[in-house]
């Protein structure tokens, strides 16, 4: 999905550049002299810039400003929900420069050591905080255990129910038209998973477990006694009900991303599925007819969506080239570059609506597709994340996925099993 965005976004860049826009973070000018120096940047495999034609589109934007700044790839996955890849990069002395990741994975710098607080770099280079959406900031300074601004949050998710539209013609279902509950979802659900013509049709794919407890606010670990509190009733009924969705006759299959996207895209047997950063995607899938509506919602929070989530940047603490490594996370979210992203599909953690006016100007949309739906919900508050969250959330899924669908462990059981492991991880941990 990310490459299908940067294809977008390369295209962008070939154009000439757009006129900057007023009262942004910051600005981008003429060009400006710096000290000569090559930095390295870490990129996760799968993220935007994760290639090097995609990784093209930083370079050329960085140098174009800044001539003496010389930008090189680390493409691989150092941040995949534990310090292993950076501890490597540390043994072999080979730190990058700077790291994009997952808001969610912040808290391992502090955990090797590699934090660096960048409230200096802003004040001195004019970056107006303010500018940003609150849940950004908030989503850096909970992902850090100092608090800090340890990264810049420079994008984040956008989600939506898209659903196929020659599925709900087959069986003569009207198609959504306004949000729906989760139970309105499932109900919907039943009426579409058929098979017919030796195809069996899905109603709905819920998509991960740990993004509906997101709506919810469900923290996986209290913040105040440092244990693990996934036995509550909101946690229990809010796996029943998921299970309920996969056990709808005919309905169980992935709760994969990729393979769900794969049934919706390619095999075109999903009715709908909610999904974050998708229209670069449907895009290169010209042949399917689909529309879409806001996530569903819980009666518990009507308004609110998946919880805030995005990409940030990072300048390693053990860097010898911060200026210059400032200089590069200033051009990502300076006005003409964030309008390029917008364009391209990536959206900006920018709060000013005007960015808004040219998102996906460079998708061939369907002429139909009317993406307001895409903020008519606001993203969930953040809840407290322990430093081994990410451990956290993959201990709930995988009993969820292995043991509760199958039906060899019911919900309780598994929570409680649950809540032995996270605080056993936590113990492990040090916290």
């Amino acid at each position: 999905m990310i490459q299908r965005v940067m294809k977008c976004l390369i295209a962008c860049l070939v154009v000439s550049a757009v006129a900057a826009c007023s009262q942004a973070a910051v600005t981008t000018s003429e060009k400006e002299s710096v000290e000569e120096a090559t930095l390295t940047i870490a990129v996760p495999e799968g993220f935007e810039w994760g290639n090097a034609e995609e990784f093209a589109v930083v370079q050329k934007a960085v140098t174009d400003k800044y001539p003496n700044i010389k930008l090189n790839l680390l493409a691989q996955n150092v941040m995949n929900g534990n310090p292993t890849g950076l501890e490597k990069l540390i043994a072999q002395n080979d730190i990058p420069d700077l790291v994009i990741t997952s808001s969610s994975k912040l808290a391992i710098f502090d955990k090797l050591g590699l934090s660096f607080d960048l409230s200096e770099y802003m004040k001195k280079e004019n970056i107006d905080l303010s500018k940003f959406e609150d849940n950004a900031i908030d989503m850096v300074r909970r992902g850090s255990e100092s608090g800090k601004m340890i990264a810049i949050p420079y994008n984040r998710h956008y989600d939506a129910l898209y659903f196929n539209k020659d599925i709900f013609d087959k069986f003569a279902v009207a198609y959504p038209t306004k949000a729906m509950t989760w139970t309105e979802a499932r109900e919907l659900a039943k009426r579409l998973t058929r098979q017919q013509d030796g195809v069996q049709y899905r109603g709905l794919e819920p998509n991960v477990f740990d993004r509906l407890a997101s709506q919810l606010e469900l923290s996986y670990v209290d913040q105040k006694t440092g244990k693990a509190i996934v036995t509550g009733p909101g946690w229990s009924s809010l796996m029943a009900f998921v299970k309920s969705v996969y056990d709808i006759p005919g309905n169980s299959g992935p709760v994969a991303n990729q393979n769900a996207t794969k049934q919706f895209l390619k095999e075109q047997r999903l009715a709908m599925l909610p999904i974050n950063n998708f229209l670069p995607d449907l895009v290169q899938t010209p042949n399917l007819k689909w529309g879409l509506v806001a996530v569903p919602t819980f009666p518990e929070k009507p308004t609110s969506s998946w919880a805030y989530e995005g990409h940030t940047i990072s300048i390693m603490a053990t860097s010898p080239h911060k200026d210059e490594a400032f200089k590069v996370i200033k051009t990502i979210i300076s006005d003409d570059f964030v309008d390029k992203m917008m364009r391209s599909g990536l959206m900006t953690t920018l709060k000013d609506p005007k960015y808004r006016q040219n998102f996906t100007k460079d998708l061939l949309l369907p002429k139909d597709i009317d993406l307001k739906p895409i903020f008519e919900t606001t993203p969930a508050p953040i809840v407290y994340q322990s430093p081994i969250w990410p451990e956290e959330k993959q201990i709930v899924n995988e009993l969820f996925q292995k043991s509760v669908l199958p039906g060899t462990m019911d919900v309780n059981t598994a929570l409680r099993q649950a809540q032995d492991e996270i605080d056993k991880a936590l113990a492990a941990a040090g916290q």
